[in-house]
């Protein structure tokens, strides 16, 4: 298979699967706060990269939003994913709570 034979998307994905991979990798392993703290930007970056590969511009922004100021984005059963139809953002420190609310509703 050549490289001509793939769809852009696919290249796309691939490449932002393996940044994603090594800047995961940077943040839980590199003894430098900084680095780590720019390879955690990089890996939201990664992952609102995948967001719009599955076409959700908005969750895509929001996320990164959301999870840069300190805060979390899941659906209402806690899993970060976009095809549940739910989407919860809360601070950081009170998300658990808060899907616990919502569950007993």
């Amino acid at each position: 298979m050549s490289l001509e034979a793939l769809p852009l998307e696919m290249i796309v994905f691939v490449i932002t699967a393996a940044v994603a991979a090594v800047a995961a990798l940077l943040v839980v392993l590199h003894r430098n706060p900084v680095v780590n703290a720019v390879a955690l930007i990089v890996n939201l970056a990664c992952l609102a990269v995948f967001f719009l590969l599955l076409r959700a511009p908005f969750l895509a922004a929001v996320q990164v939003i959301v999870e840069e100021a300190g805060g979390t984005f899941t659906d209402a059963a806690g899993a970060s994913r976009i095809d549940s139809g739910t989407a919860v953002t809360s601070n950081g420190l009170l998300h658990d709570e808060l899907l616990a609310a919502l569950a007993a509703s």
